[in-house]
C-alpha cells in the first residue's frame, strides 16, 4: 500500500511538470512568432520541447511498465530490450 502513494505521488508530480512546460509553451507560442521561437529563442524553445519530450516519455513509459510481470525465462531478452530503448534517447 505504501508504495500506492509513493507511485501516486510521482504520476501527480510528473503530470503537474507537464502541465507547467505545456502552459509555458502554449504561452510561447501565443506570444512570440514561431519564426523568433526558432531562430532568436531557440536555445530556449527547442530546450523546453526537449524537456517536455523526455518527461512525457517518461511518465508513458512509468504508466505502462509500472507493475508490470516478467517471468525470469523472459528476463534477460526483456532487459536487452529496455536498455535498447533508453540507450537510443
Amino acid at each position: 500500500m505504501n508504495n500506492t502513494k509513493i507511485d501516486e505521488s510521482k504520476i501527480s508530480s510528473m503530470r503537474a511538470t507537464m502541465q507547467k512546460l505545456m502552459q509555458t509553451l502554449q504561452r510561447n507560442k501565443e506570444q512570440v512568432p514561431a519564426e523568433l521561437l526558432q531562430t532568436k529563442y531557440k536555445k530556449g524553445y527547442f530546450s523546453l520541447i526537449d524537456n517536455l519530450k523526455q518527461l512525457s516519455s517518461d511518465y508513458a513509459g512509468f504508466l505502462i511498465l509500472h507493475g508490470i510481470r516478467i517471468h525470469q525465462d523472459f528476463l534477460d531478452e526483456v532487459t536487452a530490450l529496455i536498455s535498447a530503448v533508453t540507450s537510443s534517447r
